[in-house]
């Protein structure tokens, strides 16, 4: 830590220790025993032994321990700071500008590098997270001379990951808590971002999704963790942080950092990938579902975007029934309302979305509501060959020469140059 907080650290408890290691213990069997020579706060060793850790034997990956310390009585002094992320993503920049102009505005962003450079630490995630820190204090500065604030950043930079390797999906949101705790002499209250709604809420998935309760469980009385953001959708706080023209500036979601350091690699870009990784994809599909994707060309290759529009389109709709943090459904719907995503775009995808989303595994059920949706098709005026022909194919080969293949060969007609089958029984007219 910096050396302005070296006051506030304690040394007669392991309070964050036991936080940090406590997914790592359960998920590979180890029960926690603390030396006599030290303990843990009370209020946290009762919320750890009455109702996390009973909580998270449920999980199917986590096995139940047993956690062995003294706990100690004794009150630690209690901050008043209040703080919150600075980690420039969605969820980030929503909390910070919704609580700026809230009751309780944050007096201190932080920045820790326990795991989001790189799954297992090292130099090369240091060296990013020194990079990202500057970024920070710059967006710092912004955001005092646009509120009249006296915000400072202020950091945790940890090797925990080289010496315990775990997931980020699995530890992430415990070891960003161990580090909140370790200052629970300086912050009183720590607005945490988090990435899933409540709709979404198990104990079964990743750490990101039972983040509510895991905060309301590590809370204590001096020193408290707001989950925020579990009532909106990301593509709600896309639209609510696109109003607000600093994040035009910073906003970064990339996922390479992260993957890069896993792999020992440094990714040197201070902007996203925009199309590398799955978060940034989906990003500028929200952004451009809202009509806001030009406004962020500075940190993000829009022009790039706007060149492979169909390829992205395309993947929204391969994944419009994924929920969770990225929330493709959402992007779906919104595109479908506003015109972005039609139905010849949904036939060029080689989709029927609106089949796929309550139709079970039984193959004619499937085919009975394929059938519904092309006579509605043709009722609505869709002329399938002409379609093709105007996409630019002249020259169609169909697979399967069942009941959905002999219907193709009366509708397409002359354009169907090849028929395939694994049975050569099923060849059909003159072709």
């Amino acid at each position: 830590v910096d050396s302005e907080v070296d006051k506030y650290i304690y040394v007669d408890r392991v309070d964050p220790f036991i936080v940090a290691i406590l997914p790592y213990c359960m998920m590979n069997s180890f029960d926690i025993k603390v030396d006599d020579k030290t303990g843990i706060s009370s209020d946290l060793y009762f919320q750890l032994k009455e109702f996390l850790i009973p909580t998270m034997s449920m999980a199917k990956k986590f096995s139940k321990i047993d956690l062995k310390a003294i706990p100690i009585w004794e009150e630690l002094s209690h901050g008043e700071e209040i703080a919150t992320g600075v980690s420039r993503g969605v969820d980030s920049f929503y909390t910070i500008l919704k609580t700026m102009e809230g009751t309780y505005k944050p007096t201190l962003l932080t920045l820790f590098n326990v795991q989001a450079y790189g799954e297992y630490g090292g130099t090369v995630a240091n060296e990013m997270f020194v990079r990202d820190l500057k970024i920070a204090k710059d967006l710092c500065n912004e955001l005092n001379d646009l509120y009249k604030t006296n915000i400072k950043v202020l950091t945790v930079n940890s090797n925990i990951q080289e010496e315990l390797p775990i997931k980020i999906y699995d530890a992430g949101s415990w070891r960003d808590a161990a580090a909140i705790i370790l200052l629970k002499q300086l912050i009183k209250l720590y607005f945490f971002s988090t990435t899933i709604t409540l709709e979404d809420f198990t104990v079964n998935g990743s750490c990101r999704e039972f983040e509510p309760w895991l905060f309301s469980c590590l809370s204590t009385e001096k020193n408290r963790i707001q989950p925020v953001g579990a009532e909106k959708k990301r593509i709600d706080k896309i639209r609510f942080i696109s109003n607000y023209p600093i994040t035009k500036k910073y906003l970064k979601v990339c996922r390479k950092p992260l993957l890069c350091g896993t792999d020992g690699k440094s990714f040197e870009k201070d902007t996203n990938c925009t199309f590398l990784c799955e978060k940034c994809r989906a990003t500028v599909m929200e952004l451009m579902a809202i009509n806001k994707l030009n406004d962020y060309n500075s940190v993000f290759d829009t022009e790039w975007v706007w060149e492979h529009k169909k390829e992205l389109l395309y993947e929204v709709i391969a994944h419009q029934n994924q929920r969770g943090e990225l929330g493709f459904t959402d992007i779906y719907k919104l595109m479908r309302e506003n015109g972005t995503i039609d139905d010849f775009i949904e036939i060029e995808a080689g989709l029927s979305c609106e089949i796929m989303d309550d139709a079970p595994l039984d193959t004619d059920y499937r085919i009975l509501e394929l059938m519904n949706m092309f006579f509605s098709k043709k009722q609505d005026g869709l002329i399938l060959k002409d379609f093709l022909k105007n996409s630019g194919y002249e020259k169609i080969g169909v697979y399967g020469m069942g009941r959905l293949g002999k219907i193709l060969y009366h509708e397409l007609g002359e354009i169907i140059k090849v028929e395939i089958d694994r049975n050569s029984k099923m060849k059909y007219g003159d072709i």
